[in-house]
C-alpha cells in the first residue's frame, strides 16, 4: 500500500467503517509511514478539538415566550391571530422541533457510547496480536515447555486469578506445546498455546468479559482472532493460522471446554 492510498483510507479507519481486509494492510503501512502515522494522529487530534470544542446552541428563549404566550391565549381572544386549529398546529410544529433535538442529542449520545466501546474493543485486540507477535519473536513462545495438560494446567496456579481449561488436541492435529502468562493492559493472563504444523495457536481467558463492541472474529495484521466464552471465563484464540483451520479448531476446543457465546 502506497502514501496516495493510505490517505484515502484514513478516515474510513478513524470512523471504524474499514472494510476488515484493507484494516491489517493499513495499519503495516502506518507502521513504517511517519508522514501517514502523523496524518492521522492529525485527524483523531481535529476530531477530539471538534468534541470539546465546538459551540452547541440551544434553543432561544424567546421561543419558549412565544409558545407559552400563545398557550395563554383562549380561542376566543380577539388579540389572537391564529384559530384553534392553527395554534394546534404550531404546538405540533414546536414538539417536533423539541423531539428532533432530544432524539439528535440521544442519537450523538448513543453514537459516542458505541464509538468508545468500539475502540475499546480494537485496542483490545491489537494488543492481543502484539502480545501474540511478542511471544513469536522470543527465545520460547511459553514459560511452561510440555505436552502434558498435567503439567501445564498446575503451573498457572498461584500465577494467575482464574484457572484456564487446558484440554488435549493431539489426537485431532493440535497439539499442546505448552502456556505462559502475558499481559493485555493491565489484565495478567494465562495462554494456553497450542501448535498446527509450524503455525502457533495462543488461546487468552480472560476472567471478565472483553470489551463491548469485540466483534466475534476480526483480523488484525495478518492475523486471525476468534472469540468465545465457558461459564464465567472468555477465550481469544490468535493465530496466522488459515482462517478455515482456526474455526475448526475453535470448534473443537468448544465442544470440549462448552465455549457458547
Amino acid at each position: 500500500m502506497n502514501c496516495k492510498d493510505a490517505t484515502l483510507l484514513l478516515h474510513a479507519y478513524l470512523d471504524h467503517e474499514l472494510e476488515p481486509s484493507l484494516v491489517g494492510e493499513l495499519e503495516l503501512h502506518l507502521e513504517g509511514c511517519p508522514a501517514c502515522a502523523a496524518q492521522l494522529a492529525a485527524f483523531e487530534s481535529l476530531r477530539t478539538t471538534l468534541r470539546r470544542d465546538a459551540p452547541r446552541h440551544a434553543a432561544p428563549a424567546a421561543l419558549r415566550e412565544r409558545l407559552m404566550a400563545i398557550r395563554s391565549l383562549g380561542p376566543g381572544n380577539s388579540a389572537v391571530a391564529l384559530g384553534s386549529a392553527g395554534i394546534r398546529r404550531h404546538w405540533a410544529i414546536a414538539a417536533c422541533i423539541l423531539l428532533s433535538l432530544a432524539l439528535g442529542a440521544g442519537g450523538m449520545y448513543g453514537f459516542d457510547r458505541f464509538s468508545t466501546a468500539r475502540a475499546a474493543a480494537d485496542s483490545f485486540a491489537a494488543n492481543l496480536v502484539s502480545s501474540h507477535l511478542r511471544a513469536l519473536t522470543a527465545v520460547s513462545a511459553v514459560d511452561v515447555l510440555s505436552s502434558d495438560r498435567h503439567t501445564v494446567k498446575p503451573w498457572f496456579a498461584g500465577r494467575v486469578d482464574q484457572s484456564p481449561p487446558v484440554i488435549d488436541l493431539a489426537d485431532e492435529g493440535f497439539p499442546l506445546v505448552g502456556g505462559r502468562v502475558d499481559y493485555i493492559g493491565e489484565r495478567r493472563l494465562p495462554v494456553v498455546v497450542y501448535r498446527r504444523a509450524q503455525h502457533l495457536i495462543d488461546v487468552y481467558w480472560l476472567a471478565a468479559a472483553p470489551p463491548d463492541g469485540a466483534a466475534r472474529a476480526t483480523e488484525r495484521r495478518g492475523f486471525h482472532l476468534v472469540r468465545g466464552s465457558r461459564d464465567d471465563q472468555w477465550a481469544w484464540i490468535v493465530s496466522d493460522l488459515d482462517p478455515a483451520e482456526l474455526t475448526r479448531f475453535a470448534g473443537l476446543l468448544r465442544s470440549k471446554v462448552s465455549i457458547s457465546r
